[in-house]
């Protein structure tokens, strides 16, 4: 298939002249029908002796050629499969803390820095194999009218972070029975596919570490912020991975992400 369209498309842009393939066609006496054809139809060999012919003949070469290199690339389906999101304590004071668990008058518009942690998982959907060697992340609130972008960076620290499976996502014991340890590592998305050829229907699942800065609760609780994220490959394209509120609905909420006890040392 992406042969065939490679052909069409250096074809369609070789040839931009109809007259030209019409000379060609009846110098080879084969298909003197279409000399013909054009003679009995005056408005369709007036069309084709004007540039739109010329011009339609290279649209469909561009078309060709963008659909033969579309075809080419790797196609990356992905999700969001989980997502936690815990102030930053090396940044918040303390006094926002208890202003916030004693509900003080403003404390939900108070701007603080955020630890978010994004679970993917996807697949390489195509024959071609890719490396993925970074990403790009933008998190922003609002409509494009009015969007407010907040700065964000992606950060490779999750051995500093575990996973407690006594608690739920809020940090709250949910007193729900659980098979193996209590704290667990967070596996790193990057640290497993990073610089490795990605191939046909293999999955991979791992997380993602980012600090947001100066966001409030009231933010946070709007359910209106908006996290946009591609994987780079070593060409440099960029793979959107998509969020829906249906998958919302299938996370697991019976953990919560915290720092590890080494960092709180």
């Amino acid at each position: 298939m992406r042969k065939t369209l490679r052909v069409i498309g250096y074809i369609c842009l070789s040839l931009f002249s109809v007259d030209f393939i019409i000379s060609v066609i009846d110098w080879l006496a084969r298909w003197d029908w279409m000399e013909a054809f054009v003679g009995t139809h005056p408005r369709i060999g007036a069309f084709l002796r004007t540039p739109f012919s010329s011009m339609t003949m290279a649209v469909f070469g561009f078309v060709a050629l963008w659909a033969e290199r579309h075809l080419k690339a790797p196609n990356l389906i992905a999700r969001y499969a989980n997502f936690r999101a815990i102030p930053d304590l090396h940044t918040t004071t303390m006094r926002v803390f208890f202003d916030t668990q004693n509900q003080v008058p403003g404390w939900d518009k108070v701007r603080i820095d955020w630890d978010w942690f994004v679970e993917v998982q996807f697949a390489n959907a195509s024959e071609t194999p890719c490396t993925i060697d970074g990403l790009k992340v933008e998190i922003s609130l609002g409509t494009w009218k009015d969007k407010q972008i907040f700065r964000s960076e992606y950060v490779e620290d999750l051995d500093d972070f575990d996973i407690d499976m006594s608690l739920d996502r809020q940090g709250n014991g949910h007193g729900q029975r659980y098979v193996g340890e209590r704290y667990r590592s967070i596996p790193s998305l990057m640290g497993e596919i990073r610089n490795k050829p990605l191939l046909q229907e293999i999955g991979y699942r791992g997380w993602l570490h980012f600090k947001v800065h100066q966001v409030n609760q009231r933010e946070m609780d709007s359910g209106k912020i908006r996290i946009d994220l591609w994987l780079i490959d070593a060409m440099q394209r960029k793979h959107e991975l998509r969020f829906t509120k249906k998958d919302e609905r299938n996370w697991d909420k019976n953990f919560y992400i915290g720092p590890a006890a080494k960092t709180l040392r």
